[in-house]
């Protein structure tokens, strides 16, 4: 009998130490992934940040009052910000593929959560870029000829972009509320 309850206890240290194990690496390959999507994220940024500059350049009153005249003038300056939103928004879709995966990982539920919700923030700022590519298409486009229909469809473009950003902000709000309920789970 006594054999037995030593091989009973030797079996739940091992499942112990097992799911111990298994936790460990599974925070390991999460910290890793989430890393992965800080520096996608930061990435993401930095490319935003460099289309705000195309972005004053392209809307100047002087461009504007000038357009569509002087459409071929503004191409090299609406290919740019395209390539710049472009590449924002595969960042900000890798920094949510990151977390999602991370989330995956034998974690708390807290930081599943949390991924999570970042997760579908980052998705909204990638379609948020998306629509600001739209818009910057605009100045390509031949089929638009008048500075009115130029204004009637960067209304509608930068109205849904603006409303994606928002949807963003309220998934980080989620977020924030459980990092700051949890300050010990993101130590």
């Amino acid at each position: 009998m006594a054999n037995i309850v030593r091989y009973i206890v030797a079996g739940i240290l091992v499942i112990i130490t097992l799911g111990s194990l298994l936790t460990s690496w599974g925070t390991t390959q999460a910290n890793k992934q989430v890393e992965e999507a800080n520096t996608a994220s930061q990435a993401a940024n930095a490319m935003v940040g460099e289309f705000v500059s195309k972005y004053k350049e392209l809307f100047t009153e002087a461009n504007m009052q000038g357009f569509p005249g002087n459409r071929e003038q503004l191409k090299p300056i609406a290919l740019e910000g395209k390539e710049k939103l472009t590449k924002a928004a595969e960042q900000f879709r890798l920094a949510a593929t990151k977390l999602e995966e991370a989330a995956g990982q034998p974690v708390s539920k807290t930081l599943s959560e949390y991924w999570g919700l970042k997760v579908k923030a980052y998705r909204k700022l990638a379609e948020s870029k998306d629509k600001f590519v739209q818009v910057v298409d605009l100045f390509m486009d031949e089929s638009v000829t008048t500075l009115d229909i130029l204004d009637g469809k960067l209304q509608t473009l930068i109205t849904e972009a603006t409303k994606l950003n928002t949807e963003s902000d309220a998934f980080d709000t989620e977020a924030k509320k459980i990092q700051d309920a949890n300050p010990k789970e993101f130590e």
